[in-house]
């Protein structure tokens, strides 16, 4: 029985196979992990809002969502000081320099275009 402490995985993806692809990655993993898995920005924030006890361990979090975009969602959580230091690493399909460099001047901790992710 594996006694190490789950990771607290968020992954806000719209697109239901990457989604299922990043699932199947962690159970292949064999690591322990609550994942739980949201299609908008606005859900992430809504459930972060929730959070009393606990923060996420890490965020995965694309870019190209409806309504808010993944730069937008990661400005707001950067603004909330209790969420300010957790890990967000961006997933996108943009490998352009500006969305790049939005990410990390707004402080995501990882840029990953996805055709690396999902290989």
């Amino acid at each position: 029985m594996d006694e190490r402490k789950p990771i607290r995985i968020f992954l806000v993806e719209g697109d239901a196979d990457d989604c299922d692809f990043f699932k199947e990655a962690f159970i292949q993993s064999s690591l322990p992990v609550i994942l739980t898995s949201l299609c908008m920005g606005e859900d992430l924030l809504k459930e972060l809002s929730l959070m009393k006890e606990t923060i996420p361990d890490i965020v995965f979090l694309d870019i190209n969502m409806p309504k808010k975009t993944g730069h937008e969602i990661l400005t707001e959580i950067r603004c909330i000081e209790r969420f300010k230091n957790v890990p967000v690493i961006m997933l996108s399909t943009s490998i352009y320099k500006g969305d790049v460099d939005f990410s990390y001047k707004h402080g995501t901790n990882l840029y990953i275009p996805k055709e690396l992710f999902f290989l």
